[in-house]
């Protein structure tokens, strides 16, 4: 009987592709944690602290047993658009001063939560409660979440309360039921017994939330993350490209210098500026990818492709010029379209744009 031979394969490309996929994955965590402080990332952090401030004054005051405004929260309103940066802002700030909050059983003095949409005050009052490790499977009414709410507030010497996305409070269709939103956020600030301090955040409409109440209006103090603006920020947004860059031993200079890049990225994001750093470590990755140590416009086009699926005459970073009448919220829709006709044969409809 013939013994069967031992085969033993060594797929050299595997393995460096493999290893090649580590780096990557590496890389790309690299630069997802790398934080671009910025003047409104100051202007947050000085904004928190004097929330946190303004507490400790309401603390001492509730032990002396004062009354009125003394005893009231206030509350921190950061208004955006969506990837403007918002959460990844507010995130480091939270954590700086409030250290690991989002942690199970942290000892902080911060919940936050998400609003639910639609916002109902019940559906909002429970998703409090479950942030609090508070869970039920009971349908509890409306006064009975929002008592507990309170309740489990001062038991766990919680003093400060984030919400993000609060603007789906205003997708209500009754003014009734916004109303009673704002209402009951407005009663956590003025509880007696225990005030609780608010950071409210989220896209523009959010500023419709808050102005409609005088009341709730006059205890709020305001960020905007505000848009890039293209002969401001053009600047901000090449050191932006090359701060990431460097962390990939890639270079940025020549592209910088030879092409209207940073104004393009700030185009194609929509002048946000939590989208630019998105589609800049994205096209950084793909020069590391395809090995090149020079940092170019194709990288860009590759990059927004994939995230908008754009036709090519539509890609901001592959036409030559009029990249500006490009609208990136319509990338995908002016994409051409595949139609299948009745002889089976796909075709694609003409290029209008020139016509």
């Amino acid at each position: 009987m013939q013994e069967a031979d031992c085969v033993v394969s060594i797929d050299d490309d595997n393995e460096h592709a493999a290893e090649q996929q580590r780096r990557l994955q590496s890389l790309k965590k690299e630069l997802r944690r790398t934080f671009l402080s910025q003047p409104r990332d100051r202007a947050l952090a000085d904004e928190l602290n004097e929330l946190i401030s303004d507490e400790q004054l309401v603390a001492e005051a509730m032990d002396n047993d004062l009354g009125g405004r003394l005893v009231e929260g206030r509350a921190l309103v950061i208004l955006g658009e969506s990837g403007a940066g918002k959460s990844r802002s507010i995130h480091r700030a939270l954590s700086d001063r409030f250290g690991n909050y989002q942690v199970a059983n942290a000892p902080t003095r911060l919940i936050s939560i998400t609003a639910p949409s639609p916002c109902t005050l019940k559906q909002l009052g429970a998703s409090v409660l479950r942030a609090t490790g508070y869970e039920t499977k009971r349908d509890l009414k409306e006064n009975v979440v929002w008592a507990m709410v309170r309740r489990r507030l001062k038991d766990l010497n919680i003093r400060f309360l984030h919400i993000d996305e609060l603007q789906h409070a205003v997708q209500m269709k009754s003014d009734g039921e916004i109303q009673k939103v704002r209402d009951t956020l407005k009663g956590l600030m003025q509880t007696p017994e225990w005030s609780v301090s608010l950071i409210l955040s989220g896209l523009p409409e959010l500023a419709v939330f808050i102005q409609g109440d005088t009341q709730v209006r006059r205890r709020c103090r305001f960020i905007r993350f505000e848009p890039l603006v293209p002969g401001r920020d053009a600047k901000k947004v090449g050191t932006m490209i090359r701060n990431l860059a460097r962390r990939a031993d890639v270079s940025a200079d020549h592209v910088l210098a030879s092409t209207s890049l940073a104004l393009r990225l700030i185009h194609a994001a929509s002048a946000q500026f939590g989208i630019a750093i998105e589609l800049a470590q994205d096209a950084i990755l793909a020069a590391v990818r395809e090995g090149h140590k020079q940092l170019t416009l194709g990288h860009f086009a590759t990059t927004y492709h994939a995230r908008t699926g754009c036709a090519p005459s539509e890609n901001i970073f592959s036409i030559s010029a009029d990249f500006l009448l490009i609208d990136p919220q319509r990338a995908l829709e002016d994409a051409p379209k595949t139609t299948i006709p009745a002889d089976g044969a796909p075709k694609r409809p003409k290029d209008k744009r020139n016509a």
